[in-house]
């Protein structure tokens, strides 16, 4: 290889080629570089940019853009008493919140321009929101939510929802005259919701919740925003939760921002308090207690609309709470108040309906807390059989304020039946050993088979609804009939002389109830593919495979519970029930919806 001869190009001189290859540039007598000429590319010098520094700003260019932005803050606030204008939806889609009802604070955008609502500081008079039902009008919210439906699948949508998903969870009145444009217009995600829950394509389904997913993240959690259109699409999520997403902690994660929005829009506070003193200044004083929701200053009194918000957000809490672990909405005075006031002005059926299971949602949150105590330490729960005769007298007396029409609705059969069970559950705690010196426990086992009789009622009419309520019924419905088949498949097995499981097998076949559940949902799939005209697996066809696969595991548990049972030892006196409950859960694919479906309520 010949020597270099040519000249090593100046600093800052290399061609673009050397220049990029990050090598020594050697120029050539004739022109050009020795790298480009041995590779028979062109030698191009490199285009030279100088990077200028940026001048320090002085003080007096600081105060001035300083000035202009305090000129923009005062436009702003007083631009906020003037009329919006009819038509208030930017060209880009993005929503603007008056500042007067923002919870949010934004900050500047890059370019030194304001968004819509500027940037405050954090006092406790601007943490303090004026938080009510109205915090964030609806009407604001246009041209955020978008619809890509046309207008006749928009009117079957609403038709739907009001027809048949209201009947399994009627937490809202929508009136037979209220049109689509009147939905987007003043619930807007609450619309969004429905339509999500709506729309027959399991895709857009998917891609809806993770749309809906976003907007609660940057709503609720960023911007810090509060309304009840936000609460009830939040409601409308998480009832039928199964069709955007699975697992414990998404599930733990809506009943958190559930509690959390109804404790700032204070609808679970009497209308109208106030503090004691009426300036701001009375904010940093000691006459209340701290809170970072400055007390509602609303007089006006509560809505039908927020009652029935308050009894729904208890009535889901507290179902899900049982398989979560999750406390629920506590009960308070003001739930009694919108029991009292819907059953005076029942504006529809749902009214009653809702009034109903709300009713006895307490009486099973009453029963869950026994069973929740009773599963950690089987001592704490102190005699089981007491606390099932308190709790049948108070479903006894939520049952005598029912009216005979209520008593017919299958929803509130549904939470009347799975409570009944819940109750007469408990006689599975300290079930006592077989022992000379002690009598048979006959009204243990009495309770045990009045839950076994509740179970087959439940299921019975579980399976009683058509295609369509199998396909709009709710998580809350799903659960119920998960916890009513387990226990049936414990008592199934349950081991003891007391015991006679074949009656209860005679009586009530746990694998016949899996089969016709599997077909039941089989039937919903199928109906869904029809009226889709698409070959997309729904969850109710994935549940229906799971209920198949379940039956081979549930009947190697029954074959085991029929062998010869092991003798309890003299000394032992009780047997717990974990033993007998932990043995008998199902195992399915965490992939499914229905592993949450299907868990045990006891874990």
């Amino acid at each position: 290889m010949e020597p270099t001869t040519g000249i090593p190009a100046p600093y800052g001189r290399a061609c673009t080629g050397c220049s990029r290859a990050k090598c020594r540039c050697v120029m050539r007598v004739g022109g050009g570089c020795e790298r480009c000429h041995r590779l028979g590319k062109e030698c191009a010098p490199v285009e030279l940019v100088r990077k200028r520094r940026s001048r320090k700003t002085t003080p007096a260019a600081r105060r001035s853009q300083l000035e202009d932005k305090l000129s923009d803050l005062v436009s702003l606030l007083q631009a906020q008493h003037a009329p919006p204008p009819t038509n208030s939806v930017n060209h880009t889609g993005l929503h603007t919140t008056p500042l007067v009802s923002s919870h949010s604070a934004n900050t500047p955008a890059r370019d030194g321009s304001i968004y819509q609502v500027p940037y405050q500081m954090p006092t406790p008079i601007t943490m303090a929101s004026k938080s009510t039902a109205h915090v964030s009008p609806a009407s604001n919210n246009e041209g955020m939510y978008t619809n890509t439906d046309s207008h006749i699948d928009a009117e079957q949508y609403l038709h739907t929802f009001r027809t048949y998903h209201l009947k399994s969870f009627p937490f809202l009145h929508l009136p037979n005259d209220m049109t689509v444009s009147e939905m987007q217009r003043e619930r807007p995600f609450l619309w969004m919701n429905i339509q999500a829950v709506c729309t027959q394509s399991p895709a857009a389904q998917a891609n809806l919740g993770i749309q809906i997913r976003r907007m609660l993240a940057t709503k609720i959690i960023m911007e810090g925003e509060r309304s009840l259109d936000l609460l009830l699409g939040l409601l409308v999520f998480t009832a039928w939760s199964f069709y955007f997403f699975r697992g414990k902690p998404m599930l733990g994660v809506n009943t958190g921002l559930i509690r959390s929005m109804v404790t700032d829009l204070r609808i679970d506070r009497p209308a109208g308090e106030k503090a004691s003193l009426d300036d701001q200044a009375s904010t940093f004083m000691c006459q209340k207690p701290w809170t970072l929701v400055e007390p509602n200053s609303n007089l006006n009194p509560r809505t039908n609309e927020e009652r029935r918000a308050l009894l729904a957000c208890f009535v889901l809490t507290a179902t899900l709470s049982l398989t979560t672990g999750h406390q629920p909405m506590p009960w308070g005075l003001q739930m009694d108040d919108a029991i009292v006031q819907l059953t005076k002005d029942c504006q529809c059926s749902g009214d009653e309906v809702l009034v109903a299971i709300a009713r006895i949602s307490k009486v099973c949150e009453d029963a869950a807390n026994l069973m929740r105590h009773g599963s950690e330490d089987p001592e704490s729960i102190g005699s089981a059989l007491l606390a099932i005769k308190l709790l049948r007298g108070s479903l006894e007396q939520v049952r005598t304020l029912l009216s005979p029409e209520i008593l017919q609705d299958k929803t509130v059969l549904s939470y009347l039946y799975c409570c009944e069970v819940m109750i007469h559950e408990l006689a599975l705690f300290q079930i006592p050993a077989i022992s000379y010196c002690q009598p048979f426990d006959f009204q243990r086992f009495n309770y045990l088979h009045i839950c076994a009789q509740a179970i087959k009622s439940s299921l019975d009419n579980f399976l009683s609804r058509d295609t369509i309520e199998f396909r709009s019924m709710n998580l809350s419905i799903t659960l119920q009939f998960s916890h009513c088949i387990q226990v049936l498949h414990r008592l199934s097995c349950l081991q003891h002389p007391g015991w006679d499981r074949h009656l209860i097998r005679a009586s009530a076949d746990v694998l016949d109830y899996l089969e016709k559940s599997a077909a039941k949902m089989e039937a919903a799939d199928e109906s869904l593919k029809s009226d889709n005209a698409g070959e997309e697996v729904s969850i109710f066809g994935k549940g229906a495979s799971l209920l198949r696969a379940a039956v081979p595991i549930w009947a190697a548990a029954l074959e085991k519970a029929d062998t010869p049972a092991v003798q309890y030892d003299g000394n032992e006196e009780t047997e717990p029930m974990r033993h007998s409950m932990d043995d008998t859960l199902m195992e399915f694919s965490d992939e499914m919806w229905f592993t949450d479906v299907f868990a045990s309520w006891n874990v």
